[in-house]
């Protein structure tokens, strides 16, 4: 479900980022942007780690 969430927000901010913002706006929705891009990054090296502990 939170890979879900990212994946729809990494979506909507690019969106956002494709139409007009102000230059504060823009800073804003690149930093929500680059969060949800962490956080997704977060979660696939945790189910790779867990993936590998149950391989072993």
């Amino acid at each position: 479900m939170e890979r879900f969430v990212a994946n729809q927000n990494i979506a909507r901010f690019q969106a956002l980022l494709a139409g007009e913002l102000d230059s504060r706006q823009r800073q804003i929705v690149s930093d929500l942007l680059a969060r949800e891009r962490e956080k997704l990054n977060a979660l696939d090296l945790s189910c790779l780690d867990n993936a590998h502990r149950q391989a072993s």
